[in-house]
């Protein structure tokens, strides 16, 4: 299937990858949109359409990698408000629900396990929000402020390591739910658990993702035109 294009109309992006509609508040995209293609509606909503395009082909299409024309043509203010973004979305709505479905789970267990379990959760929960923090605090303005190439080089280190201990910890969590907690009459809801776990834990992916192929080469391109003025 070919990529997407500005002249791609937005219902045929949300046909192709109906996840996206999680993803367009934060551009934002509001649903109502009828037959407008992506410039079009980005043109009278003063969004970026290179942006909202290359954000979409990545969260859709696993091969597809932004051109080097592409990534210098990127406004990294307007990807970092991106990423703030998602991980308000993550903190303020995707991880309370998936919360509240554990703790509804749990409460048909003795208190220890609930104990155990619960405490799990919250320590993923801390570990995101740390990770978030320190993204935000630490590693954005750096980006933003450009400059120093040895602070954007370990940026770019950072970047991995943290998004490899989240994505672990996820998975601990799908194999505490679906082998040692014991059955009981509410497994509906603990197979909807699994899909909030399922979904979350793609767009996080995605998130990565999303730094890898913008932000990375972004920095990437830019240390190397430090370099060369040496």
């Amino acid at each position: 299937m070919a990529f997407f294009t500005r002249k791609t109309k937005l219902s045929d992006i949300l046909n192709t990858n109906l996840q996206l509609v999680s993803i367009f508040p934060r551009f934002p995209i509001c649903l109502g949109f009828g037959e407008q293609d992506v410039e079009q509606y980005c043109q009278a909503h003063h969004i970026s359409t290179d942006f909202v395009v290359m954000v979409c082909n990545i969260y859709t299409f696993p091969h597809y990698m932004p051109t080097e024309e592409e990534i210098n043509q990127v406004n990294l203010k307007e990807t970092i408000d991106f990423l703030l973004e998602s991980h308000r979305d993550y903190l303020t709505d995707k991880i309370p629900h998936i919360k509240q479905h554990l703790k509804n789970i749990c409460a048909q267990y003795e208190p220890s396990l609930q104990k155990a379990v619960m405490q799990f959760f919250e320590n993923y929960e801390d570990e995101l929000q740390k990770h978030f923090d320190f993204e935000e605090k630490n590693i954005f303005p750096v980006l933003l402020d450009g400059g120093d190439v040895s602070k954007q080089a370990l940026c770019l280190d950072i970047f991995d390591q943290n998004h490899n201990s989240i994505k672990e910890k996820m998975a601990d969590l799908v194999n505490i739910i679906t082998k040692y907690l014991p059955q009981h009459q509410g497994e509906n809801e603990q197979i909807c658990i699994l899909e909030d776990l399922a979904n979350i834990i793609a767009d996080t992916s995605q998130h990565a993702t999303l730094e890898n192929k913008i932000i990375v080469p972004y920095i990437e391109q830019l240390n190397m035109m430090g370099y060369e003025k040496r």
